[in-house]
């Protein structure tokens, strides 16, 4: 399939930094550099009924390491069940030239995956997670929606991360409640 929405990225050294408003936007920045082998990782714990997670991600590095792979991931997910929501990033080796772009779905049955396209070192997609307790979430990357029956209850972490590369979370923002 083909990604649509991608745009050339500039890319920027950063810290993560968080901000809010006072209507409970927040929106954050995580340059996600990693070594060879090597997890880095940015979490929150949510408790919710309604969720909206959104934001860009851009591929930039891919390091070498015999067991791990180029990997990023945004995820939502219920430490107790492991019942999740996923987008990833993947790539074969440092030397791939884009990275292959998958969503899971996991509620209890093991993961169902599906294939979204590939996405170019230093080029940058948006992306939402959507969550609805008991009613219809959906996976957003680019401008391709997959709607998806999520159980999550209404405990979960929301996580970013990436391990053998450099990969930039951009724009990251979320909303508790009226997640339509």
């Amino acid at each position: 399939m083909k990604l649509a929405a991608i745009v050339p990225a500039l890319m920027a050294a950063t810290a993560l930094y968080v901000t809010s408003t006072p209507a409970s936007a927040n929106t954050t920045r995580f340059a996600c550099d990693t070594a060879g082998g090597r997890i880095s990782e940015f979490k929150i714990p949510v408790q919710a009924s309604q969720f909206r997670l959104t934001g860009t991600i851009q591929p930039v590095v891919f390091r070498d390491h015999e067991d791990f792979i180029p990997i990023a991931a945004i995820r939502l997910r219920n430490p107790e069940t492991a019942h999740s929501m996923t987008i990833r990033l993947a790539a074969a080796n440092s030397e791939a030239a884009g990275a292959n772009v998958t969503y899971a779905l996991d509620n209890g049955k093991g993961e169902a995956i599906g294939q979204v396209g590939n996405l170019a070192l230093n080029y940058v997609v948006s992306f939402a997670l959507v969550y609805r307790q008991g009613g219809q979430s959906q996976i957003v990357i680019g401008d391709q929606v997959f709607p998806v029956n999520s159980d999550m209850g209404s405990r979960f972490d929301m996580a970013l991360g990436c391990s053998t590369g450099d990969f930039v979370f951009d724009r990251i923002g979320w909303q508790v409640g009226g997640a339509g």
